[in-house]
């Protein structure tokens, strides 16, 4: 159902986003107003007709990253990663580990961009 409805707001150019505090003043405030279908990111091919979209080589990571392996190839800061777990019962930070930091150098590796923004190997 959420799908669907994404689906819908992106199709009819419908979707708008509030960033930042001051919403009642409508500062923050970004509509979609046209959408094209990329093919690349930042000098990377991109491939959206996967469930993920997945990066193919990428000279960097935009995002953490998650890999177990290819880690030779890697070269930057690995941080640990912690996200708020607001699921019933269940409050406060959980930790998903150690993650390459957006600007490592990731060269000929494939990576996979997850749902919740996070980046891992392809």
């Amino acid at each position: 159902m959420e799908e669907e409805i994404k689906r819908y707001l992106l199709d009819e150019g419908g979707l708008e986003v509030f960033v930042g505090g001051e919403l009642r003043y409508g500062l923050g405030r970004i509509e979609l107003v046209h959408r094209n279908q990329a093919t690349s990111l930042w000098n990377a091919q991109i491939d959206l007709n996967q469930k993920d979209p997945v990066v193919d080589k990428p000279e960097f990571l935009l995002a953490h990253g998650f890999a177990s392996s290819g880690q030779n190839e890697l070269k930057g800061s690995l941080e640990c990663v912690a996200v708020w777990d607001n699921a019933s019962g269940r409050g406060g930070l959980k930790s998903l580990g150690l993650a390459w930091a957006p600007g490592t150098i990731s060269p000929g590796l494939r990576w996979r961009i997850r749902g919740d923004g996070f980046w891992e190997l392809a």
